[in-house]
């Protein structure tokens, strides 16, 4: 699943560089692009697994993308000792299907 590696890359990054990347983007116009370009790659996946049915289409992508985001940061910095397949497994549940009871 096309989510699950991406999770698996982005976690040990996020751990390898827990930055605040707005100041960095703020400084060096450089990595402001290739953060935007990769950044809008991230926002066409999110779009086709709507358009494929995979998220909710009545909820705003925009909270969706936040919501993803934190949970990588959240599993990334909270649980640093979660090794990144099973940190993915993780997040992935969680984003496509919540804690609500099964």
């Amino acid at each position: 699943m096309a989510l699950h590696r991406y999770l698996e890359g982005i976690i040990p990054v996020s751990r390898e560089w827990p930055v605040d990347t707005r100041r960095m983007m703020q400084q060096d116009p450089e990595a402001r692009e290739r953060r935007d370009a990769l950044s809008e790659r991230l926002n066409t996946f999110l779009r086709r697994a709507t358009a494929e049915g995979h998220l909710r289409a009545d909820v705003d992508a925009d909270w969706t993308r936040a919501a993803l985001g934190r949970l990588v940061d959240t599993v990334a910095h909270d649980f640093p000792s979660m090794d990144a397949p099973r940190a993915a497994d993780l997040v992935a549940d969680t984003f496509l299907h919540g804690l609500g009871a099964r």
